[in-house]
């Protein structure tokens, strides 16, 4: 820890002023701060991880989106077949009829 307003002497250099540090309060210091660090790092790899999941889960979703407006497709593909087959059905073949009958029995 750092000398918190106090001089330290540790037999060495005599009195210090609050302007600097011992190499153990160096040492300690670099310690704390390392730990810090590298709890920096595990939050960093934990927010990697909850991001990666996040990610996961929207494609997921996405991917079951694209299906449901596929198959919402496809059957309004097969509904537009079968309107078309109805109004040929009903429409055209009348007329045709109509045609053959005007032509082939006069």
């Amino acid at each position: 820890m750092y000398n918190e307003g106090r001089n330290s002497s540790d037999g060495d250099g005599g009195n210090m002023n609050n302007d600097y540090v011992t190499h153990p309060e160096l040492k300690l210091s670099e310690e704390q701060t390392q730990r810090k660090l590298d709890n920096l790092d595990n939050l960093d790899n934990k927010i990697t991880q909850v991001d990666n999941k996040i990610d996961y889960k929207f494609n997921e979703l996405d991917k079951k989106i694209d299906s449901k407006f596929d198959l919402l497709n496809s059957k309004l593909d097969a509904q537009n077949k079968l309107i078309w087959w109805i109004i040929t059905a009903g429409v055209v073949l009348p007329a045709i009829a109509y045609f053959v009958k005007t032509i082939f029995l006069k």
